[in-house]
């Protein structure tokens, strides 16, 4: 296994991998992402209460967030976001944030607007990230 190249999806969002071109798919190797936590809006809600991040962006996210009233809108309010201009630790933050389910939702996004190994190479950070964070210990 090569962490630079193995997508950690769960099976919906390999179905929507498989829908890329060969020459997108060439590469890369996915493994089925296996989530052992049980998420609820009260758990998310806390996350985001307790979020330690340092952009301004996503401070301005963060508000937004503790507002919303469902995760369906927090998870617009996170599709808006360029993930690339964050630091790894508010990266990490964001991503514990979101939570397993958000992340995924974000992940079938995503993966279905990709158009280049870069959109990949994003994808793949944040299916790493939700698999440290959520997946089997």
């Amino acid at each position: 296994m090569d962490d630079n190249t193995t997508l950690y999806l769960t099976d919906e969002e390999k179905t929507v991998f498989d829908k890329l071109s060969d020459e997108l798919k060439e590469g890369w190797t996915v493994e089925t992402a296996v989530i052992d936590y049980e998420e609820t809006p009260q758990k998310q809600r806390i996350r985001f209460d307790v979020m330690n991040i340092q952009s301004p962006a996503l401070q301005e996210f963060q508000e937004k967030a503790k507002e919303a009233k469902t995760k369906e809108e927090i998870e617009v309010l996170a599709a808006e976001l360029d993930f690339s201009s964050f630091n790894d630790v508010d990266l990490t933050e964001i991503f514990y944030a979101l939570g397993p389910v958000s992340i995924g939702i974000l992940i079938a996004q995503f993966l279905s607007g990709v158009q280049s190994d870069e959109d990949i190479q994003g994808i793949l950070g944040m299916s790493i990230i939700r698999n440290l964070l959520f997946g089997p210990k």
